[in-house]
């Protein structure tokens, strides 16, 4: 599976990204969960990043990894939240793991 088939998938199952993520019913009235069980699809972590400014206004850059277990493939459907503009998620990639170490001396 590639990013663009993953998009593709949930367009066709749900009204864009944003219903996707944040688990509304599709057009089937499926759920999230229940898309992601027959496309052999699993959430694998929350990579969001949230910040807010001096005056508590939100600014965080929104991140969900997901893993497509027959081809192995991660993908990462991104987006933002902002206190002025609220929730947008602004598509699809394909990411790899990478792992590092770091020294830390206490």
């Amino acid at each position: 599976m590639t990013a663009t088939e993953f998009n593709d998938l949930i367009e066709e199952n749900f009204n864009g990204l944003f219903d996707f993520v944040e688990d509304y019913k599709g057009k089937g009235g499926k759920t999230t969960d229940e898309f992601l069980k027959e496309n052999n699809l699993v959430f694998v972590e929350n990579n969001d990043v949230e910040t807010y400014d001096s005056y508590g206004n939100e600014d965080s850059t929104l991140e969900r990894i997901y893993l497509h277990q027959p081809s192995g493939n991660y993908f990462m459907v991104y987006g933002t939240r902002q206190s002025y503009s609220g929730t947008e998620w602004d598509g699809i990639k394909e990411v790899n793991k990478t792992e590092k170490t770091i020294t830390v001396w206490t």
